[in-house]
């Protein structure tokens, strides 16, 4: 699974394409086996999902294609309350780390803002993508996705597909 870096300049950190191979290979082994923690991922399908042309938002219900199984680094972060005149609304918030490499393996092109994600029994939205470069001593190429998603509400969940009976 490890992608060959020999195409790609050399870098001043790394003289050898030998080395750059090795520390990528570690960060992956790191990322899916050490440290990492399937998840469950549901796309929005950009092409059924119909969206106002003005506002850049969705009109109606939104669309999901089916779940993907994925590896994840998942950093779990504090509660967050928001306090309105009538009540008090307590989310939490969740960082995920996704390797480009593997997203391919499931055929995964890009997460998107308004994708859901099952952490455990919970489901979060991502809100926030930004691309990420875990690769020790590599300063040009992203390797990764970091997401920051927020707790789905139950109305945003209940128009996922099920999981296929082998995901459970």
């Amino acid at each position: 699974m490890a992608k060959d870096l020999s195409t790609r300049p050399e870098r001043a950190f790394f003289d050898y394409t030998k080395d750059r191979n090795y520390i990528h290979s570690l960060t992956l082994e790191m990322q899916e086996v050490v440290a990492g923690t399937f998840v469950f991922y549901w796309a929005l399908s950009e092409e059924d999902t119909q969206v106002d042309p003005l506002y850049n938002e969705t009109v109606g219900a939104r669309v999901f294609l089916a779940p993907l199984k994925i590896w994840a680094h998942v950093d779990f972060m504090e509660h967050k309350q928001v306090t309105t005149g009538s009540h008090v609304e307590r989310t939490r918030q969740v960082k995920l780390r996704l390797f480009k490499d593997h997203l391919e393996t499931v055929q995964l092109s890009k997460p998107k803002s308004g994708d859901i994600v099952q952490v455990g029994q919970e489901y979060y939205e991502i809100i926030k993508l930004t691309e990420d470069n875990p690769l020790f001593g590599d300063t040009e190429d992203l390797y990764s996705y970091e997401m920051l998603a927020e707790q789905a509400r139950p109305y945003d969940i209940s128009a996922l597909p099920p999981l296929a009976a082998n995901h459970k």
